[in-house]
């Protein structure tokens, strides 16, 4: 089994991405990952993004039946979400997150960042 540990040149090819994803000082990121999903990659989104200056947290989804031979979680996407109201809501950025006055100022705008190889999605203002 390979050693799976934080190595610099993996943290920097995440800050990468999110650099190129436009991530900026004081966004609100999610790193949505599923119960399956190798922490490594968690680990490494956060502390790229906690780089970056985002202010970061975690949604994790249990991991689907699968239907395909490959994993989709592999490849940064995910069945996880399926279509679960709330967890749609939070990664738009709507519900309480969003009410006057409980972001302490931050950006608007958010990250989700599947916790696979190197994917973001950034949702506008």
């Amino acid at each position: 089994m390979m050693q799976q540990r934080i190595e610099a040149r993996w943290l920097e090819a995440f800050a990468q991405v999110f650099r190129r994803c436009g991530v900026q000082p004081g966004e609100v990121a999610a790193i949505l990952s599923e119960s399956q999903s190798r922490p490594v990659l968690m680990q490494l989104a956060e502390l790229a993004l906690q780089g970056l200056g985002a202010r970061v947290f975690h949604v994790m989804l249990p991991s689907p039946r699968l239907h395909a031979p490959v994993p989709v979680r592999s490849t940064g996407a995910s069945d996880a979400i399926g279509r679960v109201a709330p967890v749609v809501s939070a990664l738009a950025g709507r519900g309480p997150s969003r009410q006057p006055g409980t972001t302490g100022g931050l950006q608007r705008r958010r990250a989700a960042v599947p916790a696979g190889p190197f994917s973001c999605v950034k949702r506008a203002p």
